[in-house]
């Protein structure tokens, strides 16, 4: 079925990145590295203050945290090889975005 898809796309002269540039996304950070040593702390810290202050909709606990929120979410996750903490923060826009991530970078701040 994706073939005959494909093959449709491409008789009315639409590629498939195209098609994908048409579906709209998070706006995304990218991966942000702070040189951190107490990156533990520094997680919980991160962690205890958005459930704290916002509804979690899934958390998930391994190597690290990814939260999710009902318009945006995170992971973050220690490096086992060196002093950084990697932090990944997705938004339904570009505005609640930068919100967080600044949210973030005022918390691990007392961390760097």
């Amino acid at each position: 079925i994706v073939l005959h898809f494909c093959a449709d796309l491409k008789k009315k002269g639409v590629t498939v990145s195209q098609l994908i540039a048409d579906i709209k996304t998070y706006a995304n950070s990218g991966e942000i590295n702070f040189k951190i040593e107490d990156k533990e702390g520094a997680i919980e810290a991160v962690k205890h203050y958005f459930t704290q202050t916002e509804k979690v909709v899934k958390m998930m606990d391994f190597d690290g945290y990814r939260i999710e929120f009902e318009n945006w979410w995170f992971n973050v996750r220690p490096s086992n090889t060196e002093p950084y903490l990697r932090l990944l923060v997705e938004a339904k826009n570009e505005t609640l975005l930068h919100e967080k991530l600044d949210q973030m970078k005022n918390i691990l701040a007392d961390y760097e």
